[in-house]
C-alpha cells in the first residue's frame, strides 16, 4: 500500500458532489487500487451515499438508449464502449469523472487470454477451462447484441473501435454489484456500477463492508430510490490506514478467477474446491446404455453436474451420482424393473435412510479414490511439471490453481485411506 491517491479522485468527488468520505482510494501493489480509511471509522458508519442519478444502470441509462431491448450488462458495456476514456479522461458529459476512474487494463483476466487466444488457456485445469468457455460464451452473446444495437440505430461509427467492448464488458463484470432495481431480487438486471465503491477490494474473512441498496428488499432506508449508500464493517470499528473490503460472496478460487480475475491464497480462501463434473461425464460414458439411463435418472433428479471436491469431504451431489453409478450392474445393461432397482437409492435421496448398503459406500468410494482422486492427482502433477519453465504472475496464478487441486485431491486420499466416513 502507498500514499498514492488515484489521480482522478477529487474530480470524482466534485462531480458526485459529496465532502471527502472517511475513505479513499490508494494505490495497492495486489488489486491496483484499494479504499482505505484516512481517519478512524466506527463499526457501522455511513461512509458515503451515491445519489441514484450517479449510479450506471437500466433506469440512469434506458432514457439515452430509447428503444432498446437490451440487458443490464450490454447496456451498461454498451455506454462504456462510446465514452472509452481515451488518455485519462471520458467524453461522457453524463457519468465522463466517474468512467475516468475505472481500470485500464484487464492483461490478467482470464478472458482477455481467451479473446487474444493466449497459450495460457491452454494451461488451465479442465474444470476453469470448462468455466473460461462458458464465459466466453457470454461475451460474444453480449457483444452481437451491443453491436447489433449500435447498427441498428446507426451508431456504428467507422470511428468505433470496437476491441474495446472486451474493456467496456470486464468493467461490467468485474466491478457491477447487485442493486435492488426491479420488482423481483431474482432480475438480472438488479446491477449497478456504483462510483467510489468499485474500489473496494474482496475478502471472504475479513469484516466487510456493507452496500445498503445491495441487501435491501424494498426501498432503500437512506437516501432516494435507487441511491446507494455504504456503511464500514457492522461489528468492528476501522482503523487509519486500514483496507475496507467487499465481499463478493462464498466463492472458490474457480469462480473468482473465471469471473473477477484473481485468486485467494490458501489461507484466505474458505471455499477451496474442485470440480469434477468431466471424470464423472467419463465414469457414466463409459458404462454404457446402463451409464446413459443413470444419467437420465440423476438428470431428472436435479443431480446431474456440479460435483465438488471439498478439503474435508466430496459434496453430497457426488457422493449421490457415485452410490448410483456404484448400484450399476457390470454387464452395461438397463435394470428390467427400474422402480425397484432404484427403490433403495430414492430411499436415501429423500432421507428415509442413511445409505444403500454397507457393500454400495465400500464400491462408491473406492470409485471416488481410483477413479476420480487419483486421476485430478496425477494429472495435477502434469499441470504443474508443464509449467515448470514459465514465469510471470498470470502462469504462477495458473500454478496456484493446479496445486489446489492437488492438494484437495490428496487431502480426500487421506481421509479414505484413513476409514473417515463421508455420509
Amino acid at each position: 500500500m502507498t500514499d498514492s491517491f488515484h489521480p482522478a479522485w477529487n474530480e470524482l468527488l466534485a462531480w458526485l458532489d459529496i465532502p471527502q468520505p472517511p475513505v479513499v482510494p490508494r494505490s495497492a501493489d495486489r488489486a491496483g487500487y484499494a479504499l482505505v480509511a484516512n481517519e478512524p471509522i466506527k463499526a457501522n458508519r455511513p461512509l458515503f451515499t451515491i445519489e441514484a442519478s450517479k449510479v450506471l444502470n437500466v433506469k440512469t441509462l434506458t432514457p439515452l438508449y430509447p428503444g432498446h431491448a437490451l440487458s443490464a450488462t450490454q447496456l451498461i458495456s454498451l455506454h462504456l464502449l462510446l465514452h472509452h476514456p481515451d488518455k485519462g479522461a471520458s467524453p461522457d458529459p453524463k457519468f465522463g469523472p466517474y468512467i475516468a476512474t475505472l481500470p485500464r487494463d484487464f492483461a490478467f483476466h482470464p478472458l482477455t487470454w481467451a479473446v487474444n487466444e493466449s497459450e495460457l488457456v491452454e494451461y488451465l485445469p479442465p474444470s476453469h477451462a470448462d468455466a473460461l468457455k462458458a464465459l466466453l460464451a457470454r461475451y460474444y452473446t453480449d457483444r452481437v447484441a451491443v453491436l447489433g444495437y449500435l447498427e441498428r440505430s446507426q451508431q456504428l461509427e467507422d470511428d468505433l473501435d470496437v476491441s474495446k467492448y472486451l474493456w467496456s464488458w470486464l468493467c461490467v463484470n468485474t466491478r457491477c454489484i447487485f442493486h435492488h432495481l426491479k420488482k423481483t431480487r431474482s432480475d438480472p438486471d438488479n446491477l449497478s456500477l456504483v462510483p467510489i465503491l468499485d474500489f473496494a477490494n474482496h475478502s471472504s474473512i475479513l469484516p466487510s463492508m456493507m452496500p445498503s441498496a445491495a441487501s435491501a428488499h424494498t426501498k432503500p432506508q437512506h437516501g432516494g430510490i435507487g441511491s446507494f449508500t455504504l456503511f464500514g464493517p457492522a461489528d468492528v470499528g476501522t482503523k487509519a490506514n486500514e483496507e475496507l473490503f467487499l465481499r463478493y460472496g462464498a466463492h472458490c478460487n474457480r469462480v473468482l478467477f473465471i469471473e473477477y480475475g484473481f485468486i485467494l491464497p490458501e489461507a484466505e480462501q474458505p471455499s477451496r474446491e474442485i470440480e469434477v463434473d468431466d471424470l464423472v461425464e467419463i465414469l457414466f460414458r463409459d458404462r454404457g446404455d446402463a451409464g446413459t439411463w443413470a444419467k437420465e435418472v440423476l438428470d431428472e433428479n436435479n443431480y446431474w453436474k456440479d460435483y465438488t471436491l471439498h478439503e474435508a469431504y466430496p459434496s453430497y451431489r457426488l457422493i449421490t451420482a457415485l452410490r448410483l453409478y456404484a448400484m450399476l450392474p457390470g454387464s452395461g445393461g438397463i435394470p428390467q424393473d427400474r422402480d425397484t432397482f432404484l427403490a433403495s437409492w430414492n430411499a436415501v435421496v429423500s432421507g428415509q435412510q442413511d445409505c444403500l448398503s454397507a457393500e454400495n459406500e465400500n464400491l462408491w468410494i473406492r470409485v471416488l479414490d481410483d477413479e476420480i482422486c487419483r486421476t485430478v492427482i496425477t494429472r495435477a502433477e502434469m499441470g504443474i511439471a508443464r509449467l515448470d519453465d514459465k514465469l510471470g504472475d498470470d502462469v504462477n496464478t495458473v500454478r496456484a490453481l493446479w496445486k489446489e487441486e492437488l492438494q484437495i485431491a490428496e487431502s480426500i486420499r487421506i481421509k479414505i485411506t484413513s476409514g473417515e466416513s463421508f455420509h
